[in-house]
């Protein structure tokens, strides 16, 4: 049916609709690519990594699922053609992919705020992966489903439907927020108390090692002497395994904090990409078709061809791991 109300102009609906399938057939490719990567990699059987791979899976919805109809409905407002059937499935799609892929972000800054201020509940976090996971899964993909069927149901208006968006975007956010805010704050403070205890602790030991090794050159007699140096034997290998550890919990921290800021990233990439559209929602909640509405639409949906990208560069395990899989691809059609 010809609406004057949904055309948009021929050169920018070309340029939506080609950005639509460029970007589905890379984004494509690349969150196989991560799901594949975690799948096949024991090293990456973490809390957030499964959270990762169930972000790539909604971002794979939407580039096989929300980016095609879009540019169907591209197509056909160059053409004046309003599609309401279709326009309706595609909100619900774009709802529920996107909308789990917030509650992905929003666990996930939950989880590496647990990591990393309370370190001690790792082993916690390793038992919630193997066996609630999947509970967790459940309710960051039927909250999405329940919101967007409930909009659709409401009625043809999509003012309620807007709404509903708005405040599980509040929500989200405010779990992304105040994660990240404990996680700032809790790091400064342990940094401050952490420092000023080795530097006690090193000026602690420093005095005892002196000490007992002037005592030992003294040589008041045989057997202090030979117990003297026992001891400053087995001090200096209490310390060499102190430091051992110390670089080992050392190394774990930093590994937990590149992780926190990949994450970050992720979140970062996302706001931006949709800040577009959730201008829209809060000044035309019946978002009516126009220039800025295609173009809002076509900017956020690309942030799903994004992640991978963000993910390989960012991680060092991962990049390693990715790496590995494309080489055995390769060399498993380079056999046939």
């Amino acid at each position: 049916m010809s609406n004057s109300s949904c055309a948009i102009r021929e050169l920018e609906g070309i340029g939506a609709f080609s950005v639509n399938i460029l970007s589905a057939v890379l984004g494509s490719l690349g969150n196989l690519l991560v799901c594949s990567t975690v799948y096949w990699s024991p090293r990456l059987h973490k809390a957030w990594c499964y959270f990762i791979c169930s972000l790539s899976l909604a971002d794979l919805m939407v580039n096989l699922v929300v980016q095609p109809m879009e540019a169907v409905l591209t197509f056909a407002r160059m053409k004046g053609i309003c599609n309401h059937e279709l326009r309706d499935a595609f909100r619900l799609a774009a709802y529920i992919t996107c909308g789990a892929s917030l509650m992905n972000l929003a666990f996930m800054s939950v989880e590496r705020c647990l990591a990393i201020v309370w370190p001690l509940r790792q082993r916690q976090l390793r038992h919630l992966t193997r066996r609630r996971v999947l509970f967790l899964l459940i309710i960051i993909w039927g909250v999405p489903c329940l919101l967007g069927t409930s909009g659709l149901i409401a009625g043809k208006g999509t003012r309620f439907s807007s709404i509903l968006v708005l405040i599980g975007l509040a929500g989200c956010y405010g779990v992304i927020l105040t994660s990240y805010g404990i996680l700032l704050l809790k790091t400064r403070t342990h940094f401050k108390v952490h420092f000023a205890r080795t530097v006690v602790v090193k000026e602690f030991h420093n005095k005892g090692n002196n000490s007992a090794c002037q005592l030992s050159n003294g040589k008041v007699n045989d057997v202090f002497d030979s117990k003297s140096h026992q001891d400053c034997s087995a001090r200096a290998t209490e310390k060499r395994r102190g430091s051992a550890n110390t670089r080992a919990a050392k190394k774990r921290r930093e590994s937990e904090r590149r992780a926190a800021k990949t994450v970050a990233v992720v979140i970062a990439l996302f706001t931006l990409s949709w800040v577009p559209y959730g201008y829209v929602l809060v000044t035309d909640p019946e978002q009516n078709i126009n220039t800025f509405y295609v173009w809002a639409v076509t900017i956020g949906l690309t942030n799903s061809s994004v992640n991978p990208l963000v993910y390989f560069f960012s991680n060092k395990a991962f990049r390693k791991n990715s790496k590995r899989l494309l080489r055995s691809i390769i060399c498993c059609f380079g056999e046939y």
